[in-house]
């Protein structure tokens, strides 16, 4: 089998970065979307559902009173990325559970590796030997 010369080789590796780089300046056709579509875009399900900082003081208290008083206090946990130093994050909640005073969270929310703990610290304790076995399995 015949090598191709290096000058050769340039050249073809030249001309398929100049092919792909014009594909990349190349663009979709952008679908038209309007002011009015978007203020009359709902929720499926949940009619009212948006509701924006503009809008007038009594459409809100509307809003906010349609809604069934809490039984419980709202607790929310966010979570930060970390890459491998999520372990700390996953020992953290293993620990509040040890400890006995982990609440069950309303809302949990994370990043990066957070985003991984994050349905077991919503699921509760009952998870924590599973997020054990995550971070510390190898």
């Amino acid at each position: 089998m015949k090598t191709m010369p290096f000058a050769g080789r340039i050249r073809a590796v030249v001309a398929a970065t100049a092919l792909s780089s014009l594909g990349a300046c190349a663009s979709l056709p952008r679908t038209p979307y309007t002011a009015s579509e978007s203020a009359a875009a709902e929720v499926a399900g949940i009619p009212g559902a948006r509701i924006f900082a503009d809008v007038p003081l009594e459409r809100y208290a509307t809003f906010m009173g349609t809604r069934p008083p809490r039984s419980r206090p709202f607790t929310y946990l966010a979570l930060s990325g970390g890459g491998g130093d999520g372990a700390y994050g996953a020992g953290v909640l293993n620990g509040w559970s040890a400890a006995g005073t982990r609440p069950e969270f309303s809302l949990v929310s994370g990043v990066s590796t957070g985003a991984l703990i994050a349905p077991f610290a919503f699921l509760g304790a009952a998870y924590d030997p599973v997020l054990t076995e995550i971070y510390t399995s190898g």
